[in-house]
């Protein structure tokens, strides 16, 4: 037993931690500390990298008003998160990084004549993103009467070009194999798989993906001008 618990804490030393043990005294402790400090850096990481981003333009897409999200739009966000995730919460870092630069890093699509959110589209810094000059593509979510006609390629492709403007290499994004329809989208709008990995907590193969920003350099979006540029 001795050994056992020796071989283990090791493992867990070695991982950075503190010998997590199942069952050692101020083992969940450490687990609280060590989510604390995660949590912490990504809200400084997001907080140093999204402030050289503009607040996204806001145009009007068919029957849709397509701008960015504020720190008033959380509650909103959650619950259509929730509608099209089986009742699943937003997580942590998402809400963290709306409420850090919701303007910068969200996307809401609304219904123009109510004012209902109806899709959205959530972005955020990883270390890897910090590293490598990317943006980490979080969540693409629309109302299931709204898919099919385009609108998340607009949405998408508005999103790629404000990030070019700001200067950023890339954007990144996980999509799992199976997902077919997310995959050929991702991949039309110029993103390349470069890793291929199992995820053991979705029992998936998926990919790593990243989208070079250079070819989208030469746009700014001004309010108005991703209609125009759909008419033409």
């Amino acid at each position: 037993m001795m050994g056992r618990t020796t071989r283990q804490a090791t493992h867990h030393r070695e991982h950075g931690g503190f010998a997590l043990v199942p069952g050692q005294r101020g083992g969940r402790l450490e687990q609280y500390l060590a989510r604390f400090a995660s949590l912490s850096a990504f809200v400084l990481r997001n907080l140093w990298c999204g402030r050289r981003i503009r607040p996204f333009p806001t145009f009007l897409y068919g029957g849709a008003r397509v701008g960015p999200l504020s720190r008033d739009d959380i509650r909103h966000v959650e619950r259509l998160y929730a509608s099209l995730n089986g009742g699943s919460p937003l997580d942590l870092r998402k809400k963290a990084a709306l409420w850090l630069h919701a303007p910068r890093l969200g996307i809401g699509v609304r219904d123009a004549a109510t004012g209902e959110l109806t899709g959205m589209s959530l972005y955020y810094f990883n270390a890897r993103d910090r590293k490598e000059g990317t943006v980490h593509e979080g969540y693409i979510g629309l109302h299931a009467s709204l898919r099919g006609a385009g609108l998340g390629t607009v949405v998408r492709r508005h999103a790629l070009r404000q990030f070019a403007f700001a200067g950023l290499r890339g954007v990144s994004s996980r999509i799992s194999l199976a997902n077919t329809a997310s995959l050929n989208g991702n991949l039309k709008l110029g993103f390349v798989p470069v890793e291929t990995y199992f995820d053991s907590s979705m029992g998936e193969q998926r990919h790593y993906l990243v989208c070079d920003l250079q070819p989208y350099r030469p746009y700014r979006l001004c309010a108005g001008d991703e209609q125009e540029r759909m008419k033409s």
